[in-house]
């Protein structure tokens, strides 16, 4: 057993992940960008519509939940929607995201779990109270919350097929803060 001890050591050091030599984390540098987006905290209720590729507009119900965790370094944000139609006693699949702060990078981090997949996201604080997260690749979506309103979430999503040359939308929520948790 003695003998395996340095083969082990080692084993373990080379599993350490990179992260863990560079610098530490800015944790406080990292809950005051997320304070930024507290204008998001909250039980949401509101209308909106979505027209996906195939061109067909629906209008939904859509309620979320967004909350602090872990000490307030990640936001967690939980939707569901009801389609208003023949399916309207029927949940849509629903979705759930995080955003966090990259202190070292100085960037938002967006990934969302929805429609079965992971989809990660660039986003950005556009302005105090805008908050912008953009999916990569040739075909892209992009979505931008306004909640200079007090209690009040705009949401507007839009999809290029050109790499975000042009953009089109598809998407436009209007929310109301039922509960400020």
């Amino acid at each position: 057993m003695i003998r395996f001890l340095p083969l082990l050591a080692a084993t373990a050091l080379a599993l350490t992940p990179a992260s863990a030599q560079q610098a530490p984390r800015d944790i406080p540098a990292q809950a005051a960008a997320m304070k930024e987006l507290a204008f998001l905290k909250g039980k949401w209720l509101g209308r909106g519509y979505r027209i996906p590729p195939g061109g067909q507009r629906y209008d939904y119900t859509q309620t979320m939940t967004v909350e602090e965790k872990s000490a307030g370094i990640v936001l967690a944000i939980e939707g569901l929607s009801l389609r208003h139609a023949q399916d309207a006693d029927k949940p849509g699949s629903g979705s759930f995201a995080v955003v966090s702060y990259d202190d070292r990078t100085k960037r938002y981090d967006f990934r969302s779990f929805g429609f079965g997949e992971l989809i990660p996201a660039t986003a950005e604080l556009v302005r105090p109270g805008v908050f912008r997260w953009t999916t990569a690749g040739p075909l892209q979506f992009r979505f931008n919350v306004d909640g200079t309103k007090v209690g009040e979430w705009r949401e507007t999503g839009e999809r290029s097929t050109d790499g975000g040359k042009t953009w089109m939308q598809t998407h436009a929520l209007t929310a109301w803060r039922v509960d400020t948790r």
